[in-house]
């Protein structure tokens, strides 16, 4: 969810969009020092808005402003923090996010007891959804997937994956794949392999979602992000584990699924693939 900054009649505040700041991309990230310039100058904008506060009435709504600037800031510094936690070590990863629940939790209090008793501006309730998004996002910090590029549909193989460790999620085996669709998608754990699927860093998991007729027959593919509005559909990706939590497991006999997935296909060699926008 891309955020905004709170504006009043008297103080603007900074563009917090990096993406406008340092819209360079290197290999899908942006390089060291095109991220810190892009920090310099938010940083510089959030000095300017805390300088500019200073200006506010020390009563009524200007006092709420300016109670609401630390805790406004602490809130923008840890939205992007956690954007950029893939760029610490695995091990670093479980504190900064333990650490940074924390501080979200404390701005959102200052910022209740700043705002108790009127209702807080949209902006602010804005960027707490902001950071809890970021917060539930982080665990996907260094997040691959596996994409099939095809020709052809893939079936699903079985997939060696080791004890429970990490953030991972699968295909079933025996499921049929269609081209560009990932398969499977993980981090903070050992690498996955699908043979013939090709691994590439993502900002965020999706899912497929297939929808099927009234005959059982499969209509189409529908890949979406997982923060989405939920498409209709039977989504195929299988959460296995979640930050070394286990969640799920596969439930069917590897030969019957692929024979329900044949059945369904008919006598199509693919389906089609729509996808939907990633939001920043």
């Amino acid at each position: 969810m891309t955020q905004r900054m709170a504006t009043s009649d008297s103080v603007n505040g900074p563009s917090d969009r990096p993406s406008e700041l340092a819209p360079s991309e290197n290999g899908g990230g942006r390089t060291l020092a095109v991220r810190e310039l892009a920090w310099a100058a938010l940083l510089g904008r959030w000095i300017e808005f805390a300088k500019a506060s200073v200006a506010l009435p020390t009563s009524g709504d200007g006092a709420r402003w300016r109670a609401s600037i630390a805790p406004f800031i602490e809130l923008q510094a840890i939205v992007w923090a956690l954007r950029e936690l893939a760029e610490i070590p695995v091990a670093d990863r479980p504190f900064a996010r333990d650490r940074a629940e924390m501080q979200v939790r404390r701005a959102g209090t200052h910022l209740d007891e700043a705002w108790r008793g009127v209702p807080m501006p949209t902006a602010m309730l804005e960027l707490l959804d902001d950071a809890t998004i970021a917060l539930r996002e982080s665990i996907y910090a260094g997040l691959v997937e596996l994409i099939w590029p095809g020709p052809g549909v893939l079936e699903v193989p079985i997939v060696e994956t080791g004890s429970v460790e990490g953030t991972l999620a699968l295909m079933p085996p025996g499921s049929l794949a269609m081209p560009g669709e990932p398969v499977a998608w993980f981090t903070e754990r050992d690498a996955v392999v699908v043979p013939g699927c090709v691994a590439r860093p993502a900002k965020r998991p999706t899912q497929v979602y297939r929808s099927l007729d009234a005959r059982g027959r499969f209509v189409r593919d529908t890949v979406a992000p997982l923060e989405h509005d939920t498409p209709s559909g039977l989504p195929m990706l299988v959460a296995i584990s979640i930050a070394g939590t286990a969640i799920g497991r596969f439930t069917h006999d590897v030969g019957e699924w692929l024979q329900l997935q044949r059945q369904a296909m008919g006598d199509r060699q693919a389906i089609d693939v729509v996808w939907v926008a990633e939001a920043d």
